[in-house]
């Protein structure tokens, strides 16, 4: 009896060196481990732009840009590769089409030089805006692509702000892509969560709320106001 218990520890000793050694990751483990991506080769900005346009000088990426009443927004979700981000679904087209997704943390160093990640209030007053101009702060700034999920309806996108339906990565999935866009503010909540706004293709009003800064959201960038 007492050969056997050793023998049987050695087979347990064996067993958990061969657990510690392997690698029982999930899926969705693994994506997260990946939000540290590898980034493209940087290129240099082009010595001019089309009128409307900016150019990020840390990558060389360009951007449309929209004036929508006293405010300079981004008029794409931002694109800038960076530890903590993700492409929806692991995929580098969804990138280029919709933007990355952003950890809150990355979220707040995301806006190219001259624009920052914007405030409550600075969302909030273009939710304002659009509804004094247009009868409505969600299907206005909602593009007229990309909203296609059953029940829902596409915006018009009345002033060219063209918020596509991004999706999210929340509790290690990606999802809502074709149903809603979430955007983050410069405003953490507390240590766990930042306030956020969202648009959706249900409703009638710009969304607001929290959300977990671990989750992966879109970046619209509004420019810096003039001294």
């Amino acid at each position: 009896m007492k050969s056997l218990n050793v023998g049987c520890l050695i087979a347990f000793g064996v067993l958990s060196l061969l657990l510690v050694a392997c690698d029982f990751s999930t899926s969705e483990e693994i994506a997260e481990k990946e939000a540290s991506v590898s980034c493209p080769k940087a290129l240099a900005c082009p010595d001019t732009l089309e009128p409307g346009t900016i150019c990020d000088a840390r990558d060389g990426k360009i951007y449309r840009t929209v004036k929508i009443g006293a405010q300079t927004w981004m008029a794409e979700n931002m694109n800038h590769c960076a530890d903590d981000t993700w492409c929806y679904a692991d995929s580098s087209s969804n990138c280029d089409i919709y933007g990355r997704l952003y950890q809150w943390t990355s979220a707040m160093k995301a806006c190219p030089e001259g624009f920052h990640l914007p405030s409550r209030d600075e969302w909030d007053s273009l939710a304002a805006y659009a509804m004094e101009q247009a009868g409505n702060e969600n299907n206005s700034l909602r593009s007229t692509e990309s909203w296609n999920l059953d029940l829902v309806t596409p915006g018009n996108d009345v002033f060219g702000f063209n918020a596509l339906a991004s999706g999210r990565y929340y509790f290690r999935a990606f999802t809502d892509m074709g149903f809603k866009a979430y955007f983050w503010t410069n405003e953490s909540e507390n240590s766990e969560t930042a306030y956020i706004r969202s648009l959706s293709g249900m409703i009638n009003t710009m969304g607001f709320g929290n959300s977990f800064k671990d989750s992966g959201l879109s970046v619209r960038c509004l420019k810096d106001e003039s001294e």
